[in-house]
């Protein structure tokens, strides 16, 4: 599970790194805890995985 979650994240991360389009941001904030990949690794594991809610 923990290769999973890592392999999604390095592949979001690059390709949130290769197309800096600015079609998707979040705001900056200065306390903030994540990063842009790791909301939207969170995001796909969430929907990928058969876990109850």
């Amino acid at each position: 599970m923990t290769d999973l979650v890592t392999i999604i994240y390095v592949h979001v991360d690059d390709l949130k790194a290769a197309t800096r389009s600015g079609l998707f941001t979040l705001p900056d904030e200065p306390d903030q805890k994540a990063s842009d990949a790791a909301l939207m690794t969170t995001a796909l594991v969430g929907e990928l995985l058969p876990l109850p809610s």
